[in-house]
């Protein structure tokens, strides 16, 4: 009675060199400092806190003290969205950039830019910010949650959303390990080139087919 079709990627996603997405960044008034992507609107099922906790772990360790946050979404609907935007603006504090709502056509730039994406939610119905970012080689770190870790597959790190522990741990090793990071990237690529919205397209017409 069910068929499972995945979501696909759009060909826009792809690795790109400094200097095709600095330019972008630098728009935003972005600098050259490393950092770690949030992509999703701010409210509590995406669960930024946790992530800005596991990169103010990793910076209290005396590793990477230039390392900084830069989320892409914009406040959710309601008090609990608003009261969480104010826990992650006060966690956050000088780490934090917020980009607020950023195009898809310039996605691919802080994807490409970045050094790992932390994708920690508590719930998604798919999690397409996981197979863009795969997709424009950059390591992922995401949650254990409902259909995450069937979008990640072996291409990327799962953890409890709420170990903010091994999150830092998994974060770490994406960064500072250079041969994972190389292995993540060719994986991530392999995995999202799985998930196009031709293949989409052909599973949903025969789906339809099946039931003529």
């Amino acid at each position: 009675k069910i068929t499972v079709i995945h979501f696909g990627v759009d060909p826009s996603f792809r690795p790109m060199k400094p200097e095709e997405f600095l330019p972008t960044l630098e728009r935003y008034g972005l600098d050259n400092r490393p950092y770690v992507l949030l992509v999703g609107r701010i409210e509590h099922r995406k669960n930024h806190i946790t992530a800005i906790q596991a990169v103010r772990r990793l910076k209290s360790q005396g590793r990477l003290k230039d390392l900084r946050v830069v989320l892409c979404g914009h406040v959710g609907h309601g008090a609990e969205a608003a009261a969480t935007a104010r826990q992650v603006q006060e966690l956050g504090g000088d780490d934090l950039t917020l980009a607020s709502y950023v195009p898809p056509g310039d996605m691919p730039a802080f994807y490409s830019g970045a050094q790992a994406l932390l994708f920690p939610s508590y719930y998604e119905g798919f999690g397409l910010p996981v197979l863009e970012a795969q997709a424009c080689g950059l390591p992922v770190v995401a949650s254990t949650a409902s259909s995450l870790p069937e979008v990640v597959g072996d291409a990327g790190y799962c953890v409890e959303p709420d170990d903010a522990e091994a999150m830092t741990e998994r974060l770490r090793l994406c960064i500072e390990d250079s041969a994972l990071r190389a292995d993540l990237r060719a994986a991530g690529l392999a995995r999202a080139a799985q998930f196009t919205w031709d293949r989409s397209a052909r599973r949903t017409a025969d789906a339809y087919r099946s039931l003529l």
